[in-house]
């Protein structure tokens, strides 16, 4: 860990340095990185080189709001009082100014205490979040994520590893994106998130996910990346995105003896990751069409579950998932068949257990509805999962599992402060999950977070009755430059 950590502060600093020294250095990421289409209200993200082609950025600092001043030849042919003259060193400087512009860098440190008995300190923790997203040259784009972790005395994965200091670094995406023509390729560490359902991993089985802390990780932040080639083609017909993956990741699981450990559960070793294995392969295909304010999606992928506490497991994936948009109300669905998956079953004898599979089925419906166009938004959403292969000796799961999602969210003072509710009630072994989020921008660079999380366990058959205490509140602070 010394060695990886050395360099990315060492890299860090430099960075840091050269922006504090470069007066026109910009503070956020570069708007390259991501381009914005806003349909009534919904929000969607598309990469930068999605078919579109992007021009090399110019060596001046002319922007549209202020261009460079038109020079007549009669002008030309007088003489230019005190002109200063740019030295080599001073062009270097520029120059090297003008790359760390899309430099973004997030320090945060964050506390969580558990306010139900017994009381304690669950978090106490910093980190340095570096995003960089840049066009290296004509049709070159590189963008990079990373996040180093400093678990710092009486944080609870620190205290787990009987430390006063742990560090832990995260590379979330690394990657290279080009294209020729109407296809994009990038290769490298990638996060690829499917789905539209907010609540439930219905198509979205492609990343795995952190679930170490329960639910106290956001869904943005669960997500692991892994090394991948992905490719987009876009035509007439619609857009076609394959993926490859060489070497799949797995779900990250709680530390023994963390705050969120259950003694037993999580005891399965990650399986082996064989390098060139076709075995280990996963790949995949999606078609998505974009019909007026609406879109369509279809795919199809070869896995392998992320999820590895029952065994290693293959599964076919076969989804689809839809967005319709009309004026305020946005409407989302979504399916999937999954075959086979593995499941922990009591064996036939009553001693021990066994595995047996099933096929299983997952949907998703819900809505996203704004009254007036404004920032106040109502979201609501129902989860079910049917398992098609049904046997009562089937632990921990019954033939249909639903869940009810329900969500306020709302932008106040300019936008500066977001209020957020969100509840999720699962039917199965009845269990409320609540979380109060907010956030207020302070200035441009920093904002304070508070986030309370209130979990309301009813059965003891519940796969989270363990954490049934975990109530919690957040108080985090993050700086951006």
């Amino acid at each position: 860990m010394k060695t990886p950590l050395l360099t990315f502060l060492f890299a860090f600093g430099i960075a840091f340095g050269a922006r504090a020294q470069a007066p026109d250095a910009q503070r956020a990421v570069d708007g390259n990185a991501a381009k914005k289409n806003a349909v009534d209200g919904h929000v969607v993200e598309r990469d930068l080189l999605d078919g579109i082609a992007v021009d090399a950025p110019l060596d001046t600092h002319a922007t549209k709001e202020s261009p460079l001043p038109a020079t007549s030849a009669s002008e030309e042919a007088k003489p230019q009082p005190d002109v200063p003259v740019t030295s080599p060193d001073m062009t270097e400087g520029r120059r090297f100014a003008e790359w760390l512009k899309p430099l973004r860098v997030s320090l945060k440190h964050e506390g969580s205490y558990k306010f139900a008995s017994p009381t304690r300190l669950v978090n106490n923790r910093s980190s340095v979040q570096v995003e960089y997203a840049k066009l290296l040259v004509p049709g070159l784009y590189l963008r990079l994520d990373t996040k180093l972790n400093l678990h710092l005395q009486d944080d609870h994965r620190a205290k787990a590893k009987d430390k006063d200091l742990f560090l832990e670094l995260l590379p979330r995406e690394t990657y290279l994106q080009t294209s020729f023509g109407n296809t994009s390729f990038r290769l490298g560490y990638q996060i690829l998130p499917w789905g539209v359902s907010e609540a439930g991993a219905i198509t979205d089985e492609i990343s795995p996910r952190n679930t170490s802390e329960f639910f106290f990780v956001s869904l943005e932040e669960s997500r692991i990346g892994q090394p991948m080639l992905t490719v987009d083609q876009f035509s007439h017909s619609g857009q076609w995105t394959g993926f490859f993956v060489p070497r799949p990741s797995y779900n990250k699981y709680p530390d023994r003896k963390s705050e969120y450990d259950i003694p037993g559960a999580f005891d399965a070793p990650e399986p082996a990751r064989r390098r060139g294995d076709p075995a280990d392969f996963e790949y995949g295909l999606r078609w998505q069409r974009t019909f007026g304010k609406s879109d369509l999606s279809l795919m199809t992928a070869s896995l392998i579950d992320n999820d590895y506490v029952v065994r290693k497991q293959r599964f076919s994936m076969y989804g689809l998932t839809a967005n319709i948009a009309k004026e305020n109300l946005l409407f989302r669905a979504e399916a999937a068949l999954k075959k086979p998956k593995a499941l922990f079953a009591r064996s036939t004898d009553g001693n021990g257990t066994t595995i047996v599979e099933s096929d299983q089925f997952d949907a998703s419906l819900g809505f996203d509805y704004s009254p007036g166009g404004r920032s106040l938004v109502y979201s609501a959403e129902v989860v079910w999962n049917h398992l098609l292969d049904w046997q009562h000796n089937i632990l921990g799961r019954v033939k249909n599992e639903y869940a009810l999602v329900g969500r306020v969210s709302n932008r106040l003072l300019n936008d500066d402060l977001t209020l957020t509710w969100l509840t999720i009630y699962h039917q199965t072994y009845q269990s409320i999950q609540s979380k109060f989020l907010s956030s207020y921008r302070l200035n441009d660079n920093s904002s304070v977070h508070f986030e309370v999380f209130y979990p309301l366990e009813r059965d003891k058959r519940s796969g989270s009755w363990p954490y049934r205490d975990e109530k919690q509140f957040v108080v985090r602070y993050q700086y951006q430059f």
